[in-house]
């Protein structure tokens, strides 16, 4: 399956290519900023539980290490991340039920909207 294509950085005004959301100069501008918005230390100190990473790999097992979002567009990409269809601020009880779990791509993890 063909690698994803190059795009323009989601950055304003950057005109860097990246497969990525955004380029290697803006990536770490973009996830400081979403990190420092985080701040529920219930749902943060979760996702650095022995449990969690269990159930991570074993969601990024069963769909082979490839984003699922990617994969029904014919791409194939390496999944880095695992989001959770139902989200856990939604439905505390759902945040290690492995059906609500799905590998992504950070560019198509990033994307969703809740």
């Amino acid at each position: 399956m063909p690698m994803k294509a190059l795009h323009l950085c989601n950055k304003a005004g950057c005109t860097s290519l990246t497969r990525e959301r955004y380029c290697t100069k803006h990536q770490e501008e973009y996830y400081t900023r979403y990190n420092r918005e985080r701040t529920d230390t219930q749902y943060t100190a979760f996702y650095k539980t022995p449990e969690w990473e269990a159930v991570r790999a074993l969601a990024l097992a069963r769909d082979g290490y490839h984003c699922v979002m990617c994969r029904r567009k014919g791409i194939l990409t390496m999944a880095t991340m695992v989001h959770h269809i139902i989200p856990v601020k939604k439905d505390w009880s759902k945040r290690l039920d492995l059906n609500n779990l799905m590998s992504l791509c950070e560019s198509c993890h990033n994307g969703i909207k809740h």
